[in-house]
């Protein structure tokens, strides 16, 4: 009787634990097939890993398939657009798209959804954001073809102890106001002794100054050398006869030079001023706002057109855009602005985010420049004609330079622009 009560009883437990393995595995197999995928390509695999794990904790039951592809010689950005021009059916779901060819992309004819249209509903979420942001994820027709969850203004960096001997203040409200104009920034020179600089480099200028155009490089398909592009040539040329601007081409050195005074500090450039981790309360660096608001940086997101999971990229460029938390979380650990106007205050406001390269918070100068930033500068192939400006102005800075008058350096920069681009009107 004992042997046939302890045979009963071991056959339960079996049976009970086999049961319970054929629940688990029916449970295991349902969780298999309810994960639903999403195909992001980046070019920028810390962002990207970033978002990719945010979005899984937040919903289990999707997974972010990752392509990075490096953008080293345009890689990347060669790569996604012969697959989107292509019509191929094989596509990412949600593409990165970096700003300096965001204007192209978002032009390719049936590359990109449109996400002010049904099933989307990006309304929700870009009332909040900063204008020129939600312009330039816009085509030539206005339909809104990605968005980004950052906006990332130029500011203008100094040397405090520079400011402080040479101009007597360190004070940003100072700062602003000899650096506010032509006739203020040459006055502010004049200030300086021979071992001094004002820049490294025309490049930094340029990207200060291109915010106060009236007009974008190419508009109704032809070449616009706008007057305030005109006014930066007079301002190098004098700066050049004056010895206060060198043609260093790359911007490290704007840093690296302890004689230099000013640089254009686009946000990605901050990191490389101090170690974060290893410094107190710093009073090398001054931060303030740019003479002209303008940006350069940012990733937007779009959806391919063949993408085959529409619904589920959505889901994570609604995520990522709009999501408080993971603004809250990204703007700390990259130490960045969330594309958010609520929370440009609310961040402004807050003691708490102190940038330690410059010992205050800066939310405040990033949250007044995105809102003054002109997206009607931005044109097509702004990369190229931009890099090709700012080459020339690097030759004409050079002693050996054989361009000699401002009338020089536009003309050589017309000719230029007619020999790369034969769509363009040069007049």
């Amino acid at each position: 009787m004992l042997n046939k009560t302890c045979v009963f009883v071991i056959v339960s437990v079996i049976l009970f634990f086999v049961g319970c393995d054929n629940k688990n595995l029916e449970i295991n197999n349902k969780k298999k097939v309810d994960v639903k995928k999403i195909e992001l390509w980046h070019y920028n695999k810390e962002e990207a890993d970033f978002l990719k794990k945010n979005f899984e904790k937040k919903f289990d039951n999707y997974n972010v398939e990752l392509n990075i592809i490096q953008n080293t010689d345009k890689v990347y950005q060669t790569k996604v657009q012969q697959l989107i021009s292509s019509g191929s059916k094989d596509v990412p779901d949600v593409i990165a798209i970096e700003m300096s060819y965001l204007k192209k992309f978002v032009n390719i004819k049936n590359g990109l959804e449109d996400l002010n249209k049904e099933p989307y509903n990006s309304e929700k979420f870009i009332s909040d954001m900063y204008n020129y942001t939600i312009e330039l994820g816009k085509d030539s027709n206005g339909y809104l073809r990605a968005v980004t969850p950052k906006s990332l203004a130029i500011t203008l960096g100094y040397r405090k102890n520079l400011t402080d001997k040479y101009l007597e203040t360190k004070k940003e409200e100072d700062i602003d106001e000899m650096m506010s104009s032509f006739e203020n920034i040459i006055e502010t020179g004049n200030k300086l002794s021979d071992d001094v600089i004002l820049f490294s480099n025309p490049k930094d200028l340029y990207l200060l100054y291109s915010g106060g155009r009236e007009n974008p490089w190419v508009k109704d398909n032809k070449l616009i050398v706008d007057s305030k592009m005109v006014e930066l040539v007079k301002l190098v040329k004098k700066l050049k006869e004056n010895n206060l601007i060198t043609n260093t081409y790359n911007w490290e050195q704007s840093f690296e030079n302890e004689k230099c005074m000013f640089f254009a500090l686009p946000v990605d450039r901050i990191k490389f001023l101090s170690d974060e981790e290893n410094i107190k309360d710093n009073e090398d660096w001054g931060i303030t706002q740019s003479i002209y608001p303008y940006s350069i940086n940012g990733n937007w997101f779009g959806i391919l057109k063949n993408s085959k999971n529409k619904e589920n990229a959505w889901k994570f460029i609604d995520y990522v855009s709009s999501d408080n938390k993971l603004m809250e979380s990204s703007s700390k650990k990259f130490n960045e602005m969330g594309n958010s106007k609520k929370k440009g205050i609310e961040f402004t406001n807050n003691e708490n985010l102190v940038n330690k390269t410059f010992n205050k918070n800066i939310y405040s100068l990033w949250d007044e420049e995105s809102k003054n930033i002109n997206p009607e500068l931005y044109s097509l192939n702004d990369e190229l004609i931009s890099l090709e400006f700012n080459n020339i102005l690097i030759d004409f800075v050079g002693a050996d330079s054989i361009l000699k008058t401002e009338n020089d350096v536009i003309e050589q920069f017309k000719i230029n622009i007619s020999n790369m681009f034969e769509d363009i009107i040069v007049e």
